[in-house]
C-alpha cells in the first residue's frame, strides 16, 4: 500500500510538472490567462503590504511571524491574526473582480502555513454554529492544511498547479504564485477553476488539451478544504 502511494504522489508530481511548463510556455489557453493575472495580483499585494509596513500600519514581525487566536465558538475552527483586519479592508478589491472577469471558483491570498485571512465574499459569511453550512460558506480566516492548501503559500515556484477534489465535492483546478514582500517570501496567491469541459461525443481525456495525467488524485484519501 506504501509503494502504491508512493507511485501515485510521483505521478501526480510529474503531472503537475507538465501542466506548469504549459502554463509558463503556451501563448493562449485557460492555464496562462490565470497565471498572467495570479503574478499580476501576487505583485500588487506584495506592495500592498511593503506600503503598509512603511507606514506602520502593518509591522514584520506581526506579517512574518502570525499568531493564530483561534476565535471562539467555531467550527471548523478559524482564526485572528495581526494582519486580517488590513487585509478584509484591502485584499477584496484585488480579488473579487477577478472571479466574474476570468470565471473562477476562487482568488486568495494565503501566508506559508496556508492561513486564508480573506477569502470571497460569497464564502465569508458569519458562522452559525451549524457545521454543514460554516463548511461552505464560512472559510474566511482558516488555516487549509489539507495536501494542497498546504502547499500554495509553501512553494516558491514560478507556479504551482494542481488538480483535486474539495471538501464541497468540485474537482477543482487550483494555481498559485508565490507573494513576496521586499524580497522576502510571505505567502502565495491561489485561484481555483473548474476543468474545461469536452465536447460530449469525444473522451474528455482525448480532448482536453490541459488535462494533466491524473485529474483528481487525494492523497491517503484526504479532501482539500479552500
Amino acid at each position: 500500500m506504501h509503494d502504491l502511494a508512493e507511485q501515485a504522489r510521483a505521478l501526480m508530481e510529474a503531472a503537475e510538472g507538465v501542466d506548469e511548463e504549459l502554463a509558463q510556455q503556451r501563448l493562449n489557453g485557460r492555464h496562462q490567462a490565470v497565471f498572467a493575472e495570479a503574478r499580476q495580483t501576487a505583485n500588487r499585494i506584495g506592495t500592498l503590504f511593503e506600503r503598509a509596513l512603511s507606514r506602520g500600519e502593518l509591522n514584520e514581525a506581526g506579517l512574518f511571524t502570525a499568531r493564530y487566536e483561534q476565535l471562539s465558538n467555531t467550527r471548523p475552527p478559524m482564526y485572528k491574526t495581526a494582519f486580517d483586519d488590513f487585509t478584509d479592508r484591502y485584499l477584496p478589491a484585488l480579488q473579487e473582480p477577478m472571479l466574474e472577469t476570468l470565471g473562477l471558483n476562487y482568488a486568495i491570498a494565503c501566508d506559508r502555513r496556508g492561513y486564508v485571512p480573506t477569502h470571497n465574499k460569497a464564502v465569508s459569511r458569519k458562522p452559525t454554529g451549524d457545521y454543514e453550512h460554516d463548511l461552505k460558506f464560512c472559510r474566511s480566516k482558516r488555516i487549509f492544511d489539507d495536501p494542497t492548501g498546504s502547499r500554495c503559500g509553501a512553494h516558491e515556484k514560478p507556479l504551482l498547479l494542481q488538480t483535486y477534489k474539495r471538501d464541497t465535492g468540485e474537482i477543482m483546478h487550483d494555481l498559485s504564485v508565490p507573494i513576496y514582500v521586499n524580497g522576502k517570501h510571505w505567502g502565495g496567491f491561489r485561484i481555483g477553476y473548474q476543468p474545461e469541459k469536452a465536447p460530449a461525443s469525444v473522451p474528455a481525456t482525448a480532448c482536453r488539451e490541459d488535462a494533466p495525467a491524473l485529474d483528481v488524485l487525494p492523497e491517503a484519501g484526504r479532501l482539500a478544504r479552500v
